[in-house]
């Protein structure tokens, strides 16, 4: 048996001799074995039956494939049951701060009253990119936009907040004070419309993407750079993945290898 992956693999110097020698290489892709271990494991078995019946045919191995009835007696397995893989997602979930009616225009709020709702905002959704703070803070107090006096008045109460040790700020993205356990949030079609721009791959936090990065490899094994990007953002909820996407996780990954946190061996990445 050996991993299987799309396509054949570019170095098969290791399979050509064993199929040389009359082996039959049956693959097995990590995340066919992650996402559905009992599929793959029927699978095995299988290929197992079709080696058996084709040698007894043979006598040597070699013969044309034998179709392997479901009737066929079933293998034997460990007693042991394979453990069932660990959620790795969860879903995202949006602050819904309560702001009073305004007296006011909302950029003339004082930056304590506004850092207080920046952070009811980040204790739910850290970390969360700081145009995202303006967004919910601007459609709770039903203001249609953010003009230029909002957006500067909303920076200076990020500050204020900030050396008042109200939540923290790391580049872009507010995070609650002391927050350093990442969950990776899936952000599919059950978000509010007024939340859809989390979609957007510049609104996830470095730290969340390489989290995801670090699951995916650490359940599968080790697996390639290509499906490793792959899988992290089938964990976010994006079905489909542009240049644009691609090109941003690949440079977190790129990170996460460089600072140790995954190892790259050949074209095969794993957890250290």
């Amino acid at each position: 048996l050996h991993p299987r992956h799309r396509r054949r693999p570019k170095n098969a110097t290791t399979q050509v001799p064993l199929e040389g020698l009359g082996w039959t290489i049956h693959r097995i892709w990590s995340t066919d074995w992650f996402r559905n271990r009992e599929r793959e494991l029927n699978r095995i078995e299988g290929a197992i039956r079709t080696a058996r019946l084709r040698s007894a045919k043979s006598g040597n191995g070699a013969g044309p494939p034998v179709e392997v009835r479901p009737e066929t007696e079933p293998l034997q397995r460990d007693s042991e049951q394979p453990r069932t893989p660990e959620k790795r997602s969860t879903p995202y979930v949006v602050s819904t701060p309560r702001i009073p009616a305004l007296r006011m225009p909302l950029h003339e709020v004082s930056l304590s009253r506004l850092a207080d709702w920046i952070s009811d905002v980040v204790r739910v959704e850290s970390p969360i990119h700081r145009q995202e703070v303006v967004t919910r803070i601007r459609t709770a107090a039903r203001v249609g936009r953010a003009g230029s006096r909002i957006r500067q008045c909303m920076e200076q109460a990020i500050r204020y907040g900030t050396r008042r040790g109200m939540f923290e700020r790391r580049g872009d993205y507010l995070w609650r004070t002391g927050h350093r356990t990442l969950e990776v949030r899936s952000r599919d079609g059950s978000l509010p419309d007024t939340a859809k721009a989390l979609r957007k791959v510049d609104m996830i936090a470095p730290e969340e993407i390489g989290q995801a990065l670090y699951h995916a490899v650490k359940d599968s094994f080790g697996i390639s750079e290509d499906e490793a990007i792959a899988e992290a953002c089938r964990l976010f909820g994006f079905r489909r993945t542009g240049a644009r996407i691609t090109s941003r996780v690949r440079q977190v990954l790129h990170k996460e290898i460089s600072q140790g946190r995954l190892n790259r061996t050949g074209e095969q990445l794993r957890v250290p």
